[in-house]
């Protein structure tokens, strides 16, 4: 009976231990994270989803053409017009020398700085959606550094291969052109193209 007791207990602790940890390391592999059409590159630690989804702070605002800087605890991130400094176990962050709450801590989780992103985004003005299990789209709006191109519309031209020849997204040539229909092209059509700059850090 003693026996049976056991492994009773140790059966339940290891279902436990399933409980707790399934979940994370199985949504954190399909938790796919967009910026317009461009998908964000995670090359090891991948967003995770507790009681909220915490995504890597450097690679996305990297993709979102802001300098992320590391400095024991600390991640600052420097756009144009916006600076951010996110302090690991605090539950707020300063935007522009304001301070703001978040509704999780920024942790480390697989040796990565990581954070409730949906905070920042409002305060940048940035739309986003989560499903809540795999998708996190954020419509890009790049109010920050770009340079304007003019494209000619020629026969067989389609919004998606035009964003493919300028690795931009469908959606930031939709918002410049004040288009209201993916299909509106017609030949000879002129067309503004945006292009982000790089941004890098002003000289001290």
């Amino acid at each position: 009976m003693t026996q049976m007791k056991r492994l009773l207990s140790l059966t339940l602790a290891f279902v436990m231990i399933l409980g707790i940890t399934m979940p994370i390391s199985a949504q954190s592999s399909e938790i796919a994270v967009y910026i317009g059409s461009r998908q964000v590159q995670f090359l090891d630690q991948r967003p995770v989803l507790t009681n909220q989804l915490l995504i890597p702070i450097r690679p996305l605002f990297e993709a979102l053409r802001f300098d992320v800087a590391w400095d024991n605890g600390t991640v600052t991130l420097t756009g144009m017009n916006d600076v951010f400094i996110i302090t690991i176990g605090s539950n707020t962050f300063m935007a522009n020398g304001e301070e703001y709450s978040l509704t999780t801590p920024a942790q480390i989780i697989g040796g990565r700085a990581m954070m409730d992103v949906k905070p920042l985004l409002d305060y940048l003005d940035f739309p986003y959606r989560f499903d809540g299990s795999s998708h996190f789209d954020i419509m890009f709006r790049l109010p920050l550094a770009v340079e304007t191109r003019s494209h000619i519309v020629r026969e067989g031209d389609s919004l998606s291969r035009i964003a493919a020849q300028f690795e931009i997204s469908i959606d930031l040539i939709i918002e410049a052109n004040d288009m209201t229909d993916h299909s509106a092209l017609f030949v000879g059509q002129v067309l503004l193209i945006p292009i982000p700059i790089p941004i890098t850090s002003p000289p001290e």
